[in-house]
């Protein structure tokens, strides 16, 4: 009956229904028992009469305590606490024990009729002189799962056959009398009778349940629909993660359900609930509409964190292009910060970009996904932190220049550049390490002069320098630079052939690529 679940090692909110006030107790004490008080009325203290008033229980509006009971299950004590049937036990072996329906047979071997919980009556009319026939009668009614057993007195027996009785004790079968009077139709339509107001209260009990849970539900925090919940089942209830989950299944003891939540193919938190008693049927109907309230608050959730994150992936192109103040607008309109200056750019390369997404709006990072790349934004001080925190998850990182607001398309540039030498050994590279410690420092001054000769036939093109910049960072893949720069292959392949041209150079060759990776460098180090 599992189904269970800790977001990321935390523990979310939980709620024992002893800390809920004196119902919630009363009730894990019932459950607890697992009895009636005799007649079957409610075990509930909360339904006390001292005061002469009836307070309602956890489950239900209904006044009459009678009809106020967490097992709705029919039970043999029940049935045989029916006054006006006058049944007498001889041998009550389990009083708790359910009951489905009441059969009637004068068959030596009734078995092969039954499907089992029946109460089965009978007047013994084929066992005259039985005597060690009963051990074998009773054994066989045990294996076909008899709840009870009725024997009409008055007819063929004048009271119990004493070696009945002691089968019966002997092999834990409920065995009562039924005295002349009472007709055996009589018995079966007390029993249809019973089931039914038992069907009915049950569906009042999930109804109630189902009322206060929705009630909780619209307070809009799910720890209130938790605390609802263990005061309506009279346990433990958490939402864990697979872990939890596990934990929760592993618990020795009682019962434990758990669910999934979310309607995601693949579910990040379970619902489990552990109580020392077993549940009845409304108990379990309360926990599917407390999963089935807590899917719909997390999906609700979901969709507005996809409709900001959209927003905010907006804001992240805006702020590429150079334009804050719009992008300003729409980080307010999703309660969002532009981060503080000097910025940062990430670049991010994932196998699960759902999960960068994810550590990024944990992190209150804006964030972008770019075809293979998700690009983010932060405050420069903050990047090391976030690359560690995405590199921890399997990502590699690409650290650009940290720059102004309105340049954060240079420093996403130089965040292209550093991802692309990023390694096993090296999943975070800085662009801002690689020059303190690249073949730039050691050209030192040269580096500048050195960048303009070679950067000179491109006459500061700043869409030639940007093509030329992608070729190198992406090793000359054509589809990669066309992906960076949002361009057609062809006119990637066409800017190549003219910038080649230009330098009297063929940037196929890896030489070449490795002269203007350092000419560029050392322009964008002098910017």
């Amino acid at each position: 009956m599992g189904d269970r679940r800790v977001l990321a090692g935390r523990q979310l909110p939980r709620a024992r229904a002893g800390d809920l006030g004196d119902e919630a107790s009363l009730l894990r004490e019932r459950g607890a028992t697992g009895g009636r008080d005799g007649g079957g009325r409610c075990g509930h203290a909360s339904h006390g009469r001292s005061s002469g008033t009836h307070q309602r229980c956890p489950l239900c509006t209904i006044a009459d305590h009678s009809l106020c009971d967490t097992d709705t299950v029919l039970t043999v004590a029940r049935v045989l606490a029916e006054r006006a049937l006058a049944l007498q036990p001889v041998h009550l072996a389990d009083g708790d024990r359910p009951v489905a329906w009441v059969a009637t047979s004068e068959l030596a071997d009734p078995t092969p009729f039954l499907q089992g919980n029946e109460v089965l009556l009978t007047t013994g009319l084929d066992t005259t002189g039985w005597g060690r026939e009963w051990d074998a009668y009773v054994a066989r009614l045990v294996a076909a799962d008899v709840a009870a057993l009725g024997l009409g007195i008055g007819l063929t027996h004048a009271s119990v056959p004493r070696p009945l009785a002691k089968a019966c004790a002997k092999h834990g079968l409920t065995l009562f009398t039924v005295p002349r009077p009472t007709a055996f139709v009589t018995i079966s339509r007390a029993v249809a009778a019973l089931l039914d107001e038992e069907a009915e209260h049950a569906t009042r009990q999930a109804l109630e349940a189902q009322r206060l849970l929705t009630r909780a539900a619209l307070r809009g925090q799910d720890a209130d629909v938790l605390r609802q919940l263990a005061r309506l089942v009279g346990g433990r209830v958490e939402v864990v993660d697979a872990a939890g989950a596990d934990t929760a299944l592993a618990r020795a003891g009682g019962t434990t359900v758990v669910h999934p939540l979310g309607l995601a193919a693949r579910p990040t938190a379970w619902l489990a609930v552990t109580t020392d008693h077993p549940l009845p049927d409304p108990h379990r109907s309360a926990i599917s509409t407390a999963v089935a309230l807590l899917t719909l608050a997390d999906e609700g959730r979901r969709e507005r964190r996809t409709h900001d994150r959209v927003v905010r992936a907006r804001a992240v192109g805006l702020l590429l292009d150079g334009d804050a103040e719009v992008a300003t607008l729409l980080l307010d309109a999703v309660g969002t910060a532009l981060p503080p200056a000097p910025v940062r750019v990430l670049c991010v390369r994932t196998g699960r970009v759902e999960d960068a997404l994810e550590i990024l709006d944990d992190l209150g990072v804006i964030a972008a996904r770019d075809d293979d790349l998700t690009v983010a934004i932060c405050a420069a001080r903050r990047a090391t932190a976030v690359a560690t925190r995405l590199t921890e998850a399997g990502a590699t990182v690409g650290i650009g220049t940290a720059t102004r607001l309105d340049e954060a398309a240079r420093s996403h540039e130089t965040a292209v550049q550093a991802l692309a030498r990023t390694s096993a050994a090296a999943p975070a590279r800085a662009w801002d390490e690689l020059h303190d410690s690249g073949v730039v420092a050691l050209l030192g001054a040269a580096a500048t002069p050195y960048s303009r000769e070679w950067l000179a036939p491109l006459a500061d093109d700043t869409t030639l320098i940007e093509t030329l910049s992608a070729y190198v960072a992406h090793h000359g893949s054509i589809g990669a630079v066309a992906a960076a720069l949002g361009v057609h292959r062809n006119t990637v392949r066409n800017r190549v052939a003219h910038i080649e041209a230009l330098l009297g150079r063929d940037l196929a060759e890896a030489g070449t690529r490795a002269e203007a990776w350092v000419a560029l460098s050392a322009l964008e180090q002098g910017r």
